[in-house]
């Protein structure tokens, strides 16, 4: 079967690969930097997410996600002949960058969904148990364990020279380590997560659907809320109060899944055959598959923005308000500019005037 494979098919798919790369990847930079910005703002300049503790957690989000796609345009610069990550330092130091960011990416989305979960499960005590300073509080606690524990990523990476050529890679005498620290970064970053999210999310939809279900109860028969207690009735409201930013919740939760489900599977995969039991045929199949793969990995980095369009509420409300607020401020200062230029060409007018009054006398 290999010998029917030929390495023409494989460089021609690898140029189809590079191709795409080479005008996807500043594409989502730049759309993925601009609409994690704009999040940034909105989550902070609206008077009413500014006090929401979700706000943090989605604007570090937000930021992390930023620091990631800088940190794969640095690598998109080798197209250029830029080649900063196949030199010294640089190397080690994106590589940790990622790393970092990446934890942070995921750990980021598991403390947003607790949080909602907390918001759905026990409406009642919820502002008491997530507030702004807890909220900063594991953010920072998150930072400082990210930085702490991806250090080895540092000592680990290292220039090789791979037939003539310089490649940012692992160091091959640390080989062996690199491979139980990528058990333990798939661990953390993928399977912990994933399975926290999957748990949370479907008691999230539980709790929903159990008060939507007592929703159109009590549409279809109107003298049962007026029984129903009054804790239960509060419990209700602040529910589905929560409505919208859970539905956002879900969905980010939801995409983040889809798309790093296949870098991880590859990742586990090449990781756990050897490379020596691999024909030549599906050594080729499986970086391209790996090549793919990553894209749609990176893709989730620069997304948020949309997904919080299309599935936030208060998030378009906010963002349209502050849009229409900038559009008032900016013609504002316009009227105002010209009333300023009609009032000197009006003294203007009156000093001629006076000139011409006192010449003739």
């Amino acid at each position: 079967m290999d010998s029917t494979f030929s390495p023409e098919d494989f460089y021609l798919w690898a140029s189809v690969g590079e191709t795409f790369q080479f005008y996807y990847i500043p594409i989502l930079v730049c759309l993925g930097t601009v609409g994690n910005c704009l999040s940034v703002y909105v989550f902070f300049h609206c008077p009413k997410m500014r006090h929401l503790s979700s706000s943090y957690y989605l604007s570090a989000l937000a930021i992390s996600d930023t620091i990631f796609l800088l940190t794969i345009f640095m690598v998109w610069l080798r197209f250029f002949e830029i080649d900063l990550f196949n030199n010294e330092g640089t190397c080690q130091a994106l590589i940790y960058i990622s790393g970092v960011c990446s934890f942070l990416s995921v750990w980021l989305v598991v403390s947003f969904t607790m949080e909602r979960f907390i918001a759905v499960r026990y409406p009642l005590n919820q502002r008491s148990v997530w507030t702004v300073t807890r909220a900063k509080l594991v953010i920072s606690s998150l930072v400082i364990f990210g930085v702490i524990l991806y250090i080895p990523l540092v000592y680990l990476s290292a220039i090789t020279d791979h037939s003539g050529t310089r490649v940012c890679g692992i160091e091959p005498e640390l080989a062996d380590l690199a491979t139980k620290f990528n058990y333990v970064d798939t661990f953390v970053t993928y399977v912990a997560p994933v399975t926290i999210i999957l748990f949370l999310n479907m008691w999230i939809g539980r709790i929903i659907f159990h008060f939507t279900k007592i929703r159109r109860e009590m549409t279809l028969r109107g003298n049962r809320f007026g029984k129903a207690s009054d804790s239960l009735k509060l419990k209700y409201a602040n529910t589905i109060s929560q409505k919208s930013i859970t539905k956002m919740l879900l969905l980010v939760s939801t995409v983040f899944l889809c798309f790093n489900f296949p870098s991880y599977i590859l990742r586990i995969v090449a990781y756990m055959i050897e490379v020596k039991a691999i024909t030549v045929r599906y050594s080729y199949i499986l970086q391209q598959l790996q090549q793919w793969c990553q894209l749609l990995f990176y893709t989730n980095f620069g997304i948020n923005f949309i997904l919080y369009c299309a599935s936030g509420k208060n998030f378009r409300r906010a963002l349209k308000k502050l849009l229409r607020i900038k559009k008032q401020q900016r013609t504002g200062r316009s009227e105002v500019i010209v009333l300023t230029d009609s009032r000197v060409q009006s003294s203007g007018s009156s000093l001629a005037s006076i000139r011409r009054k006192l010449n003739i006398l």
